[in-house]
C-alpha cells in the first residue's frame, strides 16, 4: 500500500513536472515568439502615395510630384530612380533611393532630381512613404494593388507613362569668353553638366541674332577652341577689326542637339605695339615730330593747320590713322561696314565724295592732344570737363538735361538705375557703363547695342555673370521647351506663334530699379510711370480686380489693347499677340477677372492651406500664380505660388500633361499639383480630388479647365 501510495504519489508529482514544465516550456515560446515577431506584427504599414508624375525639365533635371500618403503623422517620402528603355520590377537591384531621407511632412509632395546623369536618356520614377512606427509602404502606382484606379482606360500598362521620363537633350554651355587678336579668336566655356556629352559644336556670324557658320567641332571633354586663318572647316577667315559673335551648343551621345549658348560678342585687334601720336595721360607734352602727324605747320590749307584739305575733313584726319593703318583700331571700319545706327561722322571716299555725311566730330567725344587738364582719361575722352564715367554720353546737348531734340530725351536718370550701379565699370578704364551695353561708334545692331534685341539683356541675364546676382531670366524662359509657355521674347518662340514682345515693352533698362522694375507698357519712355509696384500686396480683401500687385499692370495688355506704335515711340516695337489675346467668347482676362473665383466674387468656402495665408474674398495678385518670364509649367504657372506674404511654402508643383489611351499627350492639363498649393487636400475638399482606395480616371480632374467649365479665371460657382 504504502508502495503504490508512493508509486502514485511520484507519478502524480512526475505527471505534475511534466505538465508545468510543458506550460513553461510553452510560455517560453510565446515571450520568445512575442519578442521575434511582435515588433512587425504591430507595425502598420503606411499607406502609399497616390499618382505618382515625373517631368524632365531643363538639361538632366526631373521634377518629380505625388499625391500624399492618407496616413497622417511625420512622414518621410522616398524617390527612387530607374534607368533603361522599360521600367524594372520594384524593389530591385535597378533602383536607387535618391532623396536620403530629406524629404519629409506628409505634404510635402515634391522633389527635383538634380543628380548629373545622360541626356535624352530614359529613367523612371516611383515613390513610397513612411511613418517613423510603420513600415515602408509600397510604391505607388507600381504593384500597390490599386494601380487599376489610376489608370486612364483598363490597360493595364498605358498609366506608367506618367513615372518615366525621357530627360532633355543637352543645357546650353555657359561661361562663355572669347580673347584673342590679329586673325585668331579663342573661345572657351563651361562644360554641360551630363554624362554623355560627346561633342561641341562652334558657330561664329559677324551679325548678331544669326546662327551664321559651323567653324569648329570639339569632342568632349575639351572645351575650347581656336578660331584662326588656318581653320580646316571651309569657312569665310578672320579679318582684323572685325566684330563677331560666337555660339556653342552641346552634342550627347544619343544624338540629342541642345539650345545654343548666349551669344558672346567680339572685335579683333592688331597685336602691333604702335606708338600713341596724341601723348595723353603719360605723357602730356608731345613733341614737334608727333605735332606733326596731324598738322602742317607751312602749307596747311585747312583750319588749325591740319593736314586735312577741307574744312569738314577733321573726321577723315583722325581716320587716316584709325583705319589700321595706324592704330590698333580700325573705326572707319566701324562707320562704313554694318552700321545700323552709329554717331555718324561725315568720312568722305577718295575722290572726295561723301560716303557718311554725319552731324559729329570725333573732336565732340574727344580730345586729339592729351590736354593737362584732361590728364587721366582713357581714350582721349573729354566732353564739357568730363572726363570719364557716363557724364561723357550726357554733355554737350547729347542724352542729358541739355538735351533738346533726342527722341529719349533726358537720360541721365540711369545714374540711379539698378543697371548701373550693379554693371561693374567696364574693362576700357573709361568708366562710362552705357559702353557696356552700347557701342560707342557705330553698331550693327539698332540702338547702338552689343547685341541685337533681347541678347543684349541675356549676357547678363542667363545666371552667367554670377558677380551681377542679376535674375536668370534666361532660365525661367527656357524652363519649358513649350512655345506657349512664356511670353514669347525669344526669336524659337516668335517664329513658332507668330507673335513678339521685347523686354522693353515691361521694362526701362535705363530706369529699373528693385523698387521700379517695371514701366507703362503703353509709355516705356523715360516719362513711363507704373501705377503699381512691388511694395503693394499679394491680395486685398474684398478689392477691385486692379488692387492687388501688378494687376493693373497686366491688364494693360490683358484687357485686349495692346500698345500701339505711336505709344511706344521709339523706343520698342509694339507687342504682337497673332490674336491670341482674346478667349474664344470675345472676352479678355480682364473681363474675367471681376468675377474671379479668386476674388471678392467667391461663392464657396475653401478649405486653404494656413501656410499661404489667403482666406475667402481676398483678390489675389495675378503674380500670385503667373510668373511673366516663365516656368516649368504652361500658360506662366508657377511652379512655387507665391503666399500672401511673398514666401513659395509650396515649390516645385507640375501641370500634368493629359495623354489617351496610347499615351499621346492631349494639349490638356490636369492641374491637381498646381491647385494643391493652396488648396488643401481632405476627404471633403476638393470633391473627387482625393486619394485612396476609390477608383477613380483622369476625367475626374480639371483636364481642361476652359472647355469643361471647371476652374476658369471668370467662374463663381464650383462644378466637378
Amino acid at each position: 500500500m504504502p508502495d503504490r501510495l508512493s508509486c502514485f504519489l511520484f507519478n502524480c508529482e512526475q505527471s505534475r513536472f511534466v505538465s508545468l514544465k510543458k506550460a513553461a516550456t510553452l510560455v517560453l515560446i510565446s515571450i520568445l515568439a512575442a519578442l521575434s515577431i511582435a515588433p512587425t506584427s504591430a507595425m502598420a504599414q503606411t499607406a502609399s502615395p497616390g499618382f505618382v508624375y515625373a517631368l524632365a525639365a531643363r538639361g538632366t533635371q526631373v521634377i518629380i510630384n505625388w499625391e500624399p500618403t492618407v496616413t497622417s503623422g511625420a512622414i518621410t517620402y522616398y524617390v527612387y530612380r530607374a534607368a533603361g528603355a522599360t521600367i524594372p520590377s520594384f524593389p530591385g537591384a535597378a533602383w536607387t533611393e535618391i532623396t536620403g531621407g530629406a524629404c519629409t511632412g506628409q505634404f510635402n509632395s515634391s522633389w527635383v532630381d538634380e543628380d548629373v546623369k545622360a541626356n535624352s536618356s530614359q529613367y523612371w520614377y516611383v515613390v513610397t512613404a513612411k511613418v517613423s512606427t510603420d513600415t515602408e509602404s509600397v510604391a505607388s502606382p507600381v504593384n500597390n494593388g490599386l494601380a487599376a484606379n489610376y489608370l486612364p482606360t483598363t490597360t493595364a500598362t498605358s498609366y506608367q507613362w506618367y513615372i518615366g521620363t525621357t530627360t532633355l537633350p543637352p543645357l546650353e554651355p555657359t561661361g562663355v569668353e572669347l580673347s584673342g587678336a590679329d586673325v585668331t579668336i579663342t573661345m572657351s566655356w563651361d562644360a554641360v553638366p551630363s554624362t554623355n556629352i560627346d561633342h561641341y559644336n562652334v558657330y561664329r556670324s559677324e551679325l548678331s541674332g544669326v546662327t551664321g557658320e559651323l567653324v569648329g567641332v570639339v569632342d568632349a571633354p575639351t572645351t575650347t577652341f581656336d578660331d584662326t586663318d588656318t581653320n580646316p572647316l571651309p569657312t569665310e577667315p578672320l579679318e582684323k577689326f572685325h566684330h563677331y559673335w560666337y555660339r556653342v551648343e552641346a552634342v550627347d551621345d544619343q544624338g540629342g542637339v541642345g539650345y545654343k549658348s548666349i551669344e558672346r560678342h567680339y572685335r579683333t585687334v592688331s597685336s602691333a605695339d604702335l606708338d600713341a601720336p596724341h601723348g595723353g595721360a603719360s605723357t602730356p607734352q608731345v613733341g614737334a615730330d608727333t605735332c606733326m602727324v596731324c598738322h602742317d605747320p607751312h602749307c596747311a590749307e585747312a583750319p588749325k593747320l591740319l593736314c586735312s584739305p577741307t574744312e569738314i575733313g577733321e573726321p577723315e584726319l583722325c581716320l587716316s590713322c584709325h583705319d589700321g593703318t595706324g592704330s590698333r583700331y580700325d573705326i572707319r571700319f566701324e562707320f562704313t561696314e554694318h552700321a545700323l545706327s552709329s554717331h555718324e561722322v561725315t568720312i568722305t571716299a577718295g575722290d572726295g565724295s561723301t560716303v557718311i555725311a554725319g552731324g559729329f566730330t570725333c573732336v565732340d567725344c574727344h580730345t586729339p592732344h592729351g590736354d593737362p587738364e584732361a590728364v587721366g582719361s582713357f581714350k582721349l575722352l573729354y566732353v564739357d570737363g568730363v572726363k570719364s564715367g557716363n557724364g561723357v554720353c550726357y554733355g554737350s546737348g547729347c542724352h542729358g538735361a541739355t538735351n533738346s531734340d533726342h527722341w529719349a530725351g533726358d537720360m541721365s536718370a540711369f545714374d540711379d538705375s539698378d543697371h548701373n550701379t550693379a554693371i561693374p565699370d567696364p574693362a576700357s578704364g573709361t568708366e562710362v557703363k552705357c559702353s557696356t551695353c552700347h557701342m560707342p561708334h557705330a553698331s550693327p545692331n539698332e540702338a547702338l547695342w552689343t547685341s541685337a534685341e533681347y541678347r543684349a539683356c541675356l549676357v547678363c541675364h542667363s545666371g552667367e555673370n554670377v558677380s551681377l546676382s542679376s535674375p536668370d531670366i534666361y532660365m525661367r524662359m527656357t524652363a519649358n521647351e513649350d512655345h506657349d509657355s512664356h511670353h514669347d521674347v525669344l526669336a524659337r518662340d516668335q517664329v513658332v506663334n507668330g507673335t513678339y514682345i521685347a523686354c522693353q515693352n515691361c521694362h526701362n533698362t535705363h530706369l529699373v530699379t528693385t523698387d521700379n522694375p517695371l514701366v507703362d507698357p503703353d509709355d516705356p519712355s523715360m516719362a513711363g510711370q507704373l501705377a503699381d509696384g512691388p511694395n503693394d500686396p499679394m491680395s486685398v480683401a474684398n478689392g477691385a480686380a486692379t488692387a492687388p500687385k501688378y494687376n493693373s499692370f497686366c491688364f494693360s495688355c490683358h484687357d485686349g489693347t495692346l500698345p500701339t506704335a505711336v505709344q511706344t515711340g521709339g523706343w520698342v516695337d509694339p507687342p504682337d499677340d497673332n490674336g491670341l489675346l482674346p478667349t474664344a467668347a470675345g472676352q479678355t482676362l480682364a473681363d474675367l477677372f471681376v468675377l474671379n473665383n479668386h476674388g471678392a466674387a467667391v461663392s464657396k468656402a475653401p478649405v486653404l492651406d494656413p501656410a499661404v495665408g489667403y482666406v475667402r474674398g481676398d483678390t489675389l495678385s495675378c503674380m500670385s500664380c503667373h510668373e511673366p518670364h516663365g516656368t516649368i509649367n504652361n500658360y506662366n504657372l508657377r511652379s512655387d505660388v507665391v503666399a500672401d506674404d511673398g514666401t513659395s511654402p509650396r515649390t516645385n508643383r507640375l501641370l500634368v500633361r493629359v495623354v489617351d489611351a496610347s499615351g499621346n499627350e492631349t494639349g490638356y492639363f490636369d492641374t491637381r499639383f498646381f491647385c494643391f498649393s493652396c488648396h488643401v487636400q481632405t476627404t471633403a475638399s476638393p470633391q473627387g480630388h482625393l486619394s485612396g482606395t476609390a477608383a477613380k480616371d483622369l476625367n475626374m480632374f480639371p483636364n481642361n479647365c476652359t472647355d469643361k467649365a471647371c476652374h476658369q479665371h471668370g467662374s463663381t460657382s464650383r462644378r466637378f
